[in-house]
């Protein structure tokens, strides 16, 4: 994830962009689950804003 190098007295870091992109597509495996989940909770608490409206 990180690459560093020396340069005289210095150590110069860097960030390697290929493991974050493996780690961006595994946390979009879980946002497809999670926007269904969250949809649904959305109209469950409508559901039950409407009933107690009433």
């Amino acid at each position: 994830m990180v690459r560093s190098r020396s340069k005289a007295q210095l150590r110069i870091y860097s960030l390697e962009a290929g493991p974050f992109q493996e780690l961006d597509e595994w946390f979009d495996s879980f946002s497809i689950l999670w926007e269904e989940r969250l949809d649904n909770f959305e109209e469950y608490m409508l559901v039950h804003k409407k009933k107690g409206d009433q």
